[in-house]
This record gives structure tokens, sequence and C-alpha cells, in this order.
């Protein structure tokens, strides 16, 4: 029998590892919780490989074709479903959190980061993915302890996220702001038409749910409700859009409950626009 030349002796041998790094992932996806989110971990980190394997030799393109396909078509799927099914009430997405870090970093450096997931009580570890979902205590656990490494109010930090989180949003989804000419008509969009888009990229979204009322040209009601409680997030996202819009307003917010149903009114008034 022939020998195989060392180039392709090499070639098989990743075959073989990835072969075995597919049916490992397999394996993983038909167990626990723990499980599951092993998998999606080595499904990412197969993902990966696999791109920068292909990228190295694109002879091999029909056959890392069928295996990505394979990947993202049928193991994906069931890690989804398996995350949502066993996911609690009150989960964030995960682009949420890799924001924060971003933030952080950007405001406080790339070391900050690092003490802030140390310092937190974050069952992830804070290895968190844009398209994973997390315990929104998490969230909560990171905003604490920045605030007592910053001495800034967590209200204050979740006001000045939620701006820079509009903007990166902004940079993402453009068409979303595109089509509303103002603030108050991006406002009215959320629910009716962003939401609906974002429940499309990713369906086990929990989203919060705002509903706006006009009371006149310069002053609207928006009505907040969400299992997380994150209005000082919103009241930033409100300021970060209307800076998008090139308006300024001034913003009241109130607690209000009828029949059990508990929600929180930001009473937004425009004051001009930012020269």
């Amino acid at each position: 029998m022939r020998e195989l030349s060392e180039d392709m002796a090499i070639r098989v041998h990743q075959w073989q590892l990835t072969v075995r790094a597919v049916v490992e992932a397999f394996l993983y996806s038909a167990v626990s919780l723990g499980g599951v989110r092993l998998c999606d971990i080595c499904y990412r980190y197969l993902w990966q490989r696999l791109d920068q394997q292909l990228r190295r030799d694109s002879k091999a393109f029909p056959s890392f074709l069928i295996i990505l396909l394979i990947i993202h078509c049928v193991l994906r799927p069931r890690l989804i479903v398996a995350l949502v099914q066993q996911s609690g009430e009150g989960n964030m997405k995960g682009m949420v959190f890799t924001e924060l870090l971003g933030f952080v970093e950007q405001t406080y450096g790339a070391d900050a980061v690092d003490d802030l997931i140390e310092a937190s009580d974050l069952p992830s570890g804070g290895a968190y993915t844009a398209v994973g979902t997390y315990d929104h205590k998490e969230m909560q656990s990171l905003v604490t302890t920045l605030s007592a490494q910053s001495h800034m109010p967590p209200n204050d930090l979740m006001d000045l996220f939620g701006q820079h989180l509009i903007g990166r949003f902004k940079a993402s989804f453009p068409d979303f702001f595109k089509t509303a000419g103002t603030l108050f008509d991006f406002l009215e969009s959320i629910d009716r038409h962003i939401h609906v888009e974002v429940r499309k990229l990713y369906p086990d979204a929990e989203l919060p749910e705002f509903r706006a009322e006009r009371l006149g040209s310069g002053t609207m009601h928006l009505d907040y409700r969400s299992k997380r409680s994150f209005e000082a997030l919103a009241s930033g996202l409100i300021l970060g859009a209307a800076q998008i819009y090139g308006e300024t307003v001034r913003i009241d917010r109130s607690e209000h409950e009828s029949a059990g149903d508990r929600f929180v009114r930001f009473s937004i008034q425009k004051t001009g626009a930012i020269a």
C-alpha cells in the first residue's frame, strides 16, 4: 500500500479530529443543562476552527461546507431548543453583556473588565457570547460591582450604558433608525416593528414592552414593562436615541400599578434641538 505523503497525513489527522469533535458535540447535546452549555461552547469553537481551516485550504470548500451545514442546521437548533426549554424567567441576550463589558473597557480600560468579572458573582464565569442567554441577575451583579469600583450610583451607570448601547444598536441595525424621522417616531416603532424583527433573529429573546402615547407634538408617555426592572437602562436608551435624532428632551419617571400590572412611565418632553 502506498504511504501517505506528510501533507496528506496531516490533512487526514485534521479530518479525524474534526469528525471526533462533531460526534462529541452531538453526544453533549443530549445531556443535562451543564452538558448543553458545554456543547454550546464546543459548537462555537468548532465553527471557528472549520472556518479558519477553510480559509487556509480553499480546495476543501465543498467538504467543509457540508460539515458547516450539518453543524448549523442540525446541531445548533438542538442547542437553542434545549437552552430555551431550561432557561428561567428574566433572562437576557448575551449581546447586552458583551456590550456592557465593551462599555467598561472603553470607559475604564481593559484591566477594569478583568477586575469586574473576578469580583462579581457570575455563574457563567463571565464567558459571554452575543447569541447566548444568561440570567439577568448576572447583569445586576456586574452593575453593583462596577458601582462599588467606580464610586458611581448603579442607576447612573445604567443610564450611561444605555446611551452607549443605543449607539451600538444604531451601528448594527441602521435601518431601524432610518425608517423613523424623529425620536417619537422611533419610540413608537420599538414594539410594533423593531421587536418584531429582533424576535426573528433571536426567537428566545425576552424583550421588554414599550407602549407609546403621544400627548401632543412635543410630549409623549412611554410605558415600560419588564421582568427585569432595568428602567435606568431604558432611560439611557431614550436619551441616547434623542441625541441620535438631534433632539433634547426632559424625562420624568414614575411607577404605576393597575390590577397587579406594574409598569414604569416615562414622561418625555421635547425641549429643543441639539445645535
